[in-house]
């Protein structure tokens, strides 16, 4: 149950059989995706348990209005110069996607792209609005989800570019893909791996690393990735050291780093990364990774998303 009042929002959920600690990472989650403008975290003010199930209400401050017409969201999200309809797919347009592509190093020369895990085509979709004569494959593996993707990339300017595969990343390493090489990966992957499951299948497959490790897709990464390409992902914080290892051991070299948060004085939520492969005659210093910050509602966040959101040409 969700509701509001003049300065704070609330919800109530009930569970059987879990701990309040890992309510409280799902709702923080929830209202991450729904793109809330919070300002405080989300923190549990009731909670009653009992052998077989509990429930907890929990209350934050937020902008409740946006909040109200996120979970009402539309069916689809306009963007400059692209629609995405999104009533088909698990996950919806939000915050990490958009990041993730506006912020990765998209080359506008020509060359080969590709979109892992690509739900809605969003991050494949702005990847060709930065890079008007590369080629683009984007995959996914849920079919209702692939079908959509599909027809937002049809009905964009660039869909003699695009090509969307329903499969598995795993699988198409010897098929689709095979003998393919990208200079540039991109991945929103699916990365809560020790969290509430969802009820949804589809989104569980979106969400959680059930069909999609760590290693499996650093793996598929490198063995994808041209010798001068470029892979770039976006994952929760509290995942960077498990996910920079997983690179690392399959030959791949941090080399940007972008820690995202919601809040000028808290802690980051999402950690942008890129990687490239090790060159044997880098420098100590040309090794060490660029590191920035960047937080959601800034001017500078503003200024990157600019180019695919609100008005203009």
């Amino acid at each position: 149950m969700f509701g509001r009042t003049k300065t704070n929002a609330y919800l109530c959920i009930a569970f059987e059989k879990q701990s309040i600690r890992d309510v409280v990472q799902l709702v923080e989650r929830l209202v991450w995706d729904q793109e809330v403008a919070c300002s405080n975290r989300v923190i549990p003010t009731k909670a009653k348990h009992s052998q077989k199930c509990g429930c907890f209400c929990f209350s934050w401050q937020a902008n409740t209005t946006q909040f109200t017409s996120a979970m009402g969201r539309n069916q689809y999200f306009r963007f400059r110069q692209f629609t995405i309809w999104q009533d088909r797919c698990a996950m919806k347009v939000g915050t990490d996607g958009v990041l993730l592509g506006a912020w990765a190093t998209v080359q506008e020369s020509p060359g080969r792209i590709l979109d892992i895990g690509t739900g809605t085509g969003l991050i494949a979709l702005m990847a060709a609005q930065r890079s008007p004569e590369s080629e683009l494959f984007a995959v996914e593996i849920d079919p209702e989800a692939a079908a959509q993707a599909r027809e937002n990339v049809q009905a964009s300017p660039w869909a003699d570019r695009i090509t969307v595969i329903t499969g598995d990343i795993n699988q198409l390493l010897t098929t689709d893909l095979a003998n393919r090489k990208f200079n540039h990966i991109l991945c929103n992957p699916p990365y809560f791996r020790n969290s509430l499951k969802c009820p949804s299948e589809g989104r569980t497959t979106a969400r959680h690393a059930t069909n999609l490790s760590f290693d499996e897709l650093a793996a598929a990464a490198s063995a994808l990735l041209s010798d001068q390409g470029t892979f770039s992902v976006i994952i929760p914080s509290e995942a960077c050291s498990d996910f920079i290892s997983s690179c690392t051991e399959n030959s791949l070299r941090l080399t940007r780093r972008t820690d995202v948060f919601t809040k000028p004085n808290g802690s980051p939520r999402r950690a942008l990364l890129e990687f490239t492969r090790p060159t044997p005659q880098a420098t100590l210093l040309q090794e060490q990774p660029l590191v920035t910050s960047l937080t959601v509602g800034s001017d500078d966040h503003a200024s990157l998303v600019s180019p695919f959101l609100g008005t203009g040409s």
